[in-house]
This record gives structure tokens, sequence and C-alpha cells, in this order.
């Protein structure tokens, strides 16, 4: 376990010098904007990586776990990814009473300050619902009116 780290990331978080170092000119910086905009980007890219695990007969990983390995995926080097997700982390921390969406995240991710974890099959409903909405707000292109039978045969 890492010291400094919250539970359950302090099992994966390795690399904590230069976020120690880099802390308090870090947090005076965010803004609850800025996490809510990576927690909206996390989850909508856990949708398509959801779909593409029950396409491929996979179990859909844990949202703790996925975090740490889009992180991983976005900077490649562990040591700037544990940067950034500590910088998450303490946003998620700092803001969780904000907003619903930052306080729900922190919650499926199992971060105590929140609140009590939720289970998957919660996270998997949030998903669901997320993703139906999204999907409402896009404009559907009209179909040629031969394809809907309105046109001549």
């Amino acid at each position: 376990r890492t010291r400094g780290v919250a539970p359950p990331f302090d099992t994966v978080v390795r690399f904590t010098d230069r976020w120690m170092r880099e802390r308090e000119g870090r947090t005076a910086l965010l803004v609850d904007k800025k996490i809510l905009q990576q927690v909206t980007t996390i989850l909508c890219s856990k949708i398509t990586v959801d779909a593409a695990d029950d396409g491929n007969g996979m179990q859909r990983s844990l949202l703790k776990t996925y975090v740490t390995e889009y992180f991983l995926s976005v900077y490649g080097i562990r040591s700037l990814s544990d940067f950034y997700l500590l910088e998450l982390i303490e946003g998620l921390r700092r803001f969780h009473s904000a907003h619903p969406r930052i306080a729900h995240f922190s919650r499926f991710c199992g971060l105590g300050f929140a609140g009590e974890a939720l289970d998957s099959r919660c996270l998997d409903f949030y998903l669901y619902v997320l993703d139906q909405l999204a999907r409402s707000l896009i404009p559907q292109k009209p179909q040629p009116k031969g394809k809907r039978g309105g046109g001549k045969p």
C-alpha cells in the first residue's frame, strides 16, 4: 500500500514523489468543471469499452481498475499516469459534494470520502442510462423516403 493515497488506489499507485512535491500548487488550480469533464470523459470511454467487452463475451472491468488503465493508456508512462490519477482523486475529494456525477463516480470507484461504495450493477445501470441519454441528444439523420415506406414503390 502507498502512503498518502486514498483506498482502493493505494494498492496500484506507485509513483507519488512528484505529486507530493507539487500537490499544493496543483490543488490550487483544480476547479470542479475540470474534474466533471474528466469524469464524464472516463465514463463515456468506459461505455465504449464495456460494449466491446460484451461483444467479445468478456467480463467488464471494475471502474477503479478501468480508471487506472485509462490513465496509463492516455499518458503512457506509469509515473505520469499516477501523477494525474492522484490529481483526479484530489479533485474528487474536493468536489464530490459539488456535483452528483462526481459523487457517484467517487462511490463507483470505492472512494470512502464520498460515501458507501456502489456495486457494479449500479454502475452498469448508471452507464446504460448515461448512454441512452447521450444517444437521445444526437440528432438522427432523416431516412430517404423509400426506406420509410412513404415514397413510391
